[in-house]
């Protein structure tokens, strides 16, 4: 069977569990939610956006990085200086969630600074983008372990593979894809445009997230295999066989 159509079966059952209900660890999104949610998985958007999100957050918490983002939102449009310097403060901070990384270099690339040669294109994620019954599934896997689906009825699976208690095949399987970007030259990845180009209907896309800006990489569906897309394919669809079920929306 091509890998085609076990990503969209298997994708299917992920999200439905064979039935009209969600399967167990997976939630059903409203489609403005499913949408806001599958947007922020590109963590492209830019500072003001960003903060919005966290607006309930903690403004003293010395070990969170939204008082600096917040600031330097703030400021970014009066005191270029000072919000670079709150931008890097945040980039300081241990155990900083990757796409927090991902959001805070959008930033600082606003503001004109860019990473050195040697970590614009380490690749910090995968967003796979997958046509399916007439929708879109969306599989998007991150450096610190976390990964993030939406299949096209409106389910979500979130799943942190840094918890102790997760399963270490799946914790290596979430890692897989992010391992055959690496393998790919930068140029191969697609440009960098400047802004997140629209999704082509019919078409599978790899986005590759990294700090000097996200590349794009797009297939038609009937043409996937033996491209260089293809090994993304089987690689979501073992994730999402594995880690489908997950633990669960958060």
């Amino acid at each position: 069977m091509k890998v085609l159509i076990v990503f969209a079966v298997l994708a299917t059952l992920a999200g439905c569990g064979g039935s009209s209900s969600p399967r167990p660890g997976a939630t059903r999104l409203a489609p403005e939610a499913l949408a806001t949610l599958r947007d922020l998985v590109f963590a492209d958007q830019d500072l003001d956006e960003v903060v919005a999100l966290q607006k309930d957050s903690p403004v003293d918490d010395p070990a969170s990085p939204w008082p600096r983002l917040a600031t330097a939102a703030r400021l970014q449009s009066e005191d270029e200086e000072t919000a670079t310097a709150e931008l890097q403060q945040v980039l300081e901070l241990p155990g900083l969630e990757t796409r927090i990384q991902l959001w805070t270099w959008t930033a600082l690339r606003g503001l004109g600074v860019e990473p050195d040669a040697t970590s614009a294109d380490v690749v910090q994620g995968v967003v796979i983008e997958m046509p399916v019954a007439g929708g879109v599934d969306t599989l998007a896997v991150f450096r610190d372990g976390t990964m993030r689906y939406f299949d096209h009825g409106g389910r979500a699976v979130f799943w942190d593979a840094r918890e102790a208690s997760s399963n270490a095949e799946v914790r290596e399987l979430v890692r897989k894809p992010i391992a055959v970007a690496e393998e790919m030259p930068p140029g191969e990845r697609g440009a960098v445009p400047d802004e997140r180009p629209e999704y082509k209907p019919g078409s599978v896309r790899v986005a590759f997230l990294a700090f000097g800006g996200n590349r794009y990489r797009d297939v038609p569906l009937d043409a996937v295999n033996g491209s260089p897309l293809a090994p993304f394919v089987k690689a979501g669809t073992d994730i999402i066989r594995k880690a489908g079920g997950g633990t669960g929306a958060r």
